[in-house]
């Protein structure tokens, strides 16, 4: 089982991130790699950059706690069982931002579609530097 944590800080309030990323179906608006979202009831589907469209479902989503979880259903990358969190916690002043995951790599090196995972994670974690600083 591969297990992903990114988490970066920033100098806005939690409450300030949480409007910006806490809505699943906004995540185009803030991830530079993911130009288009849509969403049908749990049901969200994003369509990166290259073309590549990913079908997810949330799983769960809970605006006081600052926190969703979504599972994969389709994807073009070789993984299953794959859930993942993207949450918003106090740090200081500010707040951290934490997008964790685990999931199973199915024929393929594993190193290297953690690398493309943590890739997408990084690109988003970085791009909202843009937007609070």
């Amino acid at each position: 089982m591969s297990q992903i944590e990114e988490t970066r800080v920033y100098s806005a309030t939690p409450a300030e991130v949480w409007d910006k990323i806490g809505d699943p179906g906004k995540i185009n608006e803030w991830h530079p790699v993911i130009p288009k979202c849509e969403t049908d009831g749990d049901n969200r589907t994003c369509t990166l950059s290259d073309g590549a469209v990913i079908k997810e479902q949330i799983i769960s989503h809970d605006d006081e706690k600052m926190i969703y979880t979504y599972k994969i259903l389709e994807s073009p990358l070789p993984i299953r069982n794959y859930e993942s969190s993207v949450s918003v916690t106090p740090e200081g002043d500010g707040a951290k931002v934490t997008w964790a995951s685990q999931f199973e790599v199915v024929d393929a090196p594993a190193d290297e579609i953690e690398g493309a995972i943590r890739g997408i994670y990084v690109a988003g974690l970085e791009n909202l530097d843009t937007k609070f600083s």
